[in-house]
């Protein structure tokens, strides 16, 4: 029989043991909470950045669709005062 791969077999099954019960722990489960609410805070933050934008987005619209509107209007004028 071949100790050594019996010893790595065995500190392999110790480790996973200790890992699982460390990972399921109670300090564990609160690490896993605080990141949870950073990670949720962040996507709030980004969804609110997101609006800010959009609304940046269509006001820079509608503030471009009235001064292409006023120079239609102006070269409107200009043209009737040419044919005057």
């Amino acid at each position: 029989m071949n100790w050594t791969k019996t010893r790595f077999l065995a500190y392999g099954f110790l480790l996973g043991s200790a890992g699982l019960k460390m990972l399921t722990s109670k300090d564990a489960k609160k690490v896993y909470t605080k990141v949870t609410a950073a990670g949720m805070r962040c996507a709030d933050e980004t969804l609110r950045i997101a609006e800010e934008l959009r609304e940046n987005v269509e006001d820079i619209a509608s503030d471009a669709r009235q001064i292409n509107e006023e120079r239609r209007q102006e070269e409107a004028e200009k043209i009737l005062e040419d044919a005057a």
